[in-house]
């Protein structure tokens, strides 16, 4: 929720990345190849949101560690 990962579970930190990292890493969580994601639960969480509401999200991710 506070976009700070969880380190013990090689989650990476996503409060204060770029946008643009952000959305570059999307195609690759969507189809598998996030290193990250091979036992998640979710994977296709970031399919349920327009490319509208990942901007928001990605633009307040970006300011959470200012």
């Amino acid at each position: 929720r506070d976009g700070a990962g969880k380190p013990a579970k090689d989650v990476p930190m996503l409060a204060g990345q770029y946008t643009s990292y952000l959305w570059r890493q999307v195609p690759k969580y969507l189809d598998g190849r996030r290193i990250h994601d091979s036992d998640s639960p979710d994977e296709e969480i970031l399919a349920e949101f327009s490319d509208a509401e990942l901007q928001d999200i990605f633009a307040y991710l970006s300011i959470l560690d200012d």
